[in-house]
């Protein structure tokens, strides 16, 4: 754990299919329900300090104590989340405290939607 920072609070991943790995998460994990903005608005986005008009999608559940981020890249301007993919490994690990965190949720411009089983559509 780190003085400064505190504990790990969360794990971020860059997916393929982020319907799927939700998917996953709830019926093989137990992780959810799942806080899901489709189609996240992203201004100023850069990469390596040139402009790139990046589409993600964005997924947010706890475990515990734990928040897990699925990121999916919906096209393919240059990004670190293209580099992750096909790196195909982790993406982020997130140091804090709940308190810090707390002050985030709320101030999404997006129109987040919470997702169950139930709210997934089958598998393809």
């Amino acid at each position: 754990m780190s003085r400064l920072f505190g504990g790990v609070i969360q794990n971020g991943y860059v997916v393929r299919d982020i319907e799927a790995a939700m998917r996953h998460w709830i019926d093989v994990l137990g992780v959810g329900p799942w806080f899901y903005i489709d189609h996240l608005p992203v201004a100023d986005f850069q990469y390596k300090g040139q402009p790139s008009p990046v589409d993600i999608s964005l997924a947010l559940a706890n475990s515990g104590t734990l928040q897990i981020e699925l990121i999916q890249q919906r096209n393919d301007a240059p990004s670190l989340y293209l580099d992750f993919l096909h790196a195909g490994y982790l993406d982020n690990v997130t140091l804090g405290k709940s308190s810090l965190i707390k002050g985030l949720y709320g101030k999404c411009p997006g129109q987040p939607r919470t997702l169950t089983k139930s709210a997934l559509s089958p598998p393809r």
